[in-house]
């Protein structure tokens, strides 16, 4: 098996816990205390965790694990955004996986018993505010199109897919969840789905390096009265992730809104495909979710594991902190993960470094010029696009033609995405002119996206060249 598949053990029962204070972080590791070219289990490779120093979290389930602690040379070291635990922390090495059909499983307590007869260590309760998983990730696709083979304890499995039936093949982050259905009562099927963001597409490159965040939250509903169906949620580069079909069908979705049984939170991310049900059983009044850690299964590159109660996003964007300039006033905005690690990744391209725990330093990033363009680079971010000269050039009509009415038909190329929801709103115009030098450019239409209505030209039109512009303005709501 060459994929590389996570998957999270997450059951219900009625063991108890006690409530935490605060939020704590159970264990992390980015491999800097184990021995280049070792194995990690029973290492005790300096992993921090609230059993201490030494203790270890890695066990390998199967005949012979392959994997090995590596430094970085044949693979580069992250440039993205890592989970804020190592932020600022020297990254030098990696595991590279290869379980041989075992799986290497991550615990979230450590590993008791001896060297050969381990167990995964003690469930955990999930936290009513969530248990986070924050790692780095090199996915290794599969092309047979076929679902993991899951264990009972297995409640959630990812992995990476390559549809070979279009050309050019598209890979896609396929995920292993529950479909709820009602009919007399809840019921659930196992189901893959495939993920993308809310708005857009991204596809998940073999080779590349990609932040994995895996919230699990214990009920989706608002009390366990009515049941407990505990629920995932992805990010990718700090980016939710959906399912492009839905988790709980309508007659399920309604018949939880209709008993009021779901927050608004939580309907919200229902209607938006946001929440995987966990493959456990419902449970019932009184139960306790757990958690106990997430299984590594074929080959692949991993880096930075976290498991934590705190938000991993928190803080890291949004804020009053982060502003822009527009029309030569500031403008508050709220990045997110994907900002950051953009704009990270463009000075670490231009031999600089950049701290994303750094809000002063991230503004100066922001507020940058590309190149001697007089763009800085938030506008670019804002749109989807790298902020180097590069990804400006990528802003451009990608076609002009008529359609079978003959309207003038303009559109953009699809890599252009206008962000949202950023602070910052995004008006982009089409305009015409008699020559392209000309001094006086007329609107003809403006769109909130990249696709125009098709434009009716006037009796006598005599204008032949078209221009998009773009124009930023304060959201309403920073007003």
């Amino acid at each position: 098996m060459k994929k590389l598949m996570f998957a999270t053990a997450l059951g219900v029962s009625v063991v108890g816990f006690g409530t935490m204070a605060e939020p704590v972080t159970y264990n992390a590791t980015s491999f800097e205390g184990y021995t280049a070219d070792a194995a990690v289990v029973g290492a005790g490779g300096g992993d921090v965790g609230e059993s201490g120093v030494g203790v270890n979290y890695f066990y390998y389930k199967g005949d012979s694990d392959g994997s090995l602690v590596k430094a970085f040379g044949d693979i580069v070291a992250p440039t993205i955004t890592r989970p804020y635990y190592w932020a600022s922390s020297n990254n030098t090495q990696y595991l590279e996986l290869s379980t041989e059909g075992g799986v290497l499983w991550r615990s979230i307590n450590a590993i008791q018993g001896s060297a050969n007869d381990y167990d995964l260590g003690t469930a955990q309760a999930v936290a009513a505010t969530g248990t986070y998983l924050d790692t780095l990730v090199q996915f290794t696709p599969t092309e047979d199109g076929n679902a993991p083979e899951l264990e009972s304890a297995d409640k959630l499995a990812i992995w990476l897919n390559v549809d070979s039936s279009v050309t050019p093949n598209v890979t896609n982050l396929q995920v292993r969840a529950n479909l709820y259905d009602f009919g007399e009562a809840p019921s659930a099927t196992a189901t893959t789905f495939t993920l993308a963001p809310e708005t857009g597409t991204k596809e998940i490159v073999a080779g590349q390096w990609y932040r994995l965040t895996v919230k699990a939250s214990p009920n989706v509903m608002n009390t366990d009265e009515n049941g407990i169906i505990p629920v995932f949620e992805i990010y990718i580069d700090g980016v939710q992730m959906c399912a492009t079909t839905a988790q709980f069908t309508s007659a399920m979705a309604g018949m939880m809104s209709g008993m009021g049984a779901v927050s608004e939170t939580m309907n919200a991310a229902i209607a938006a495909n946001k929440l995987f049900p966990s493959l456990a059983t419902m449970g019932g009044q009184g139960d306790t979710v757990t958690l106990q850690g997430v299984g590594f299964k074929g080959s692949g590159a991993l880096d930075d594991i976290v498991w934590t109660e705190e938000d991993p996003f928190a803080g890291s964007a949004g804020g009053d902190d982060y502003k822009v300039e527009i029309a030569g006033s500031d403008v508050v905005i709220t990045p997110q993960e994907g900002d950051l690690a953009a704009v990270q990744a463009a000075v670490i391209a231009g031999g600089g470094t950049l701290d994303v725990t750094d809000v002063a330093a991230v503004n100066a990033a922001l507020a940058a010029e590309i190149g001697s363009t007089g763009i800085p680079s938030w506008q670019a971010l804002f749109l989807g696009l790298p902020p180097t000269e590069a990804g400006l050039e990528s802003f451009k009509i990608d076609s002009i033609s008529f359609d079978e009415n003959g309207k003038v038909v303009v559109t953009l190329p699809s890599t252009v995405d206008p962000k949202t929801g950023r602070g910052v709103d995004i008006t982009i115009k089409l305009k015409s002119a008699n020559t392209p030098d000309a001094t006086s450019w007329t609107d003809v239409e403006s769109a909130s996206g990249t696709t125009f209505a098709p434009v009716t030209p006037a009796l006598g039109e005599t204008k032949k060249f078209y221009k998009v512009v773009v124009e930023f303005a304060a959201s309403s709501a920073q007003n």
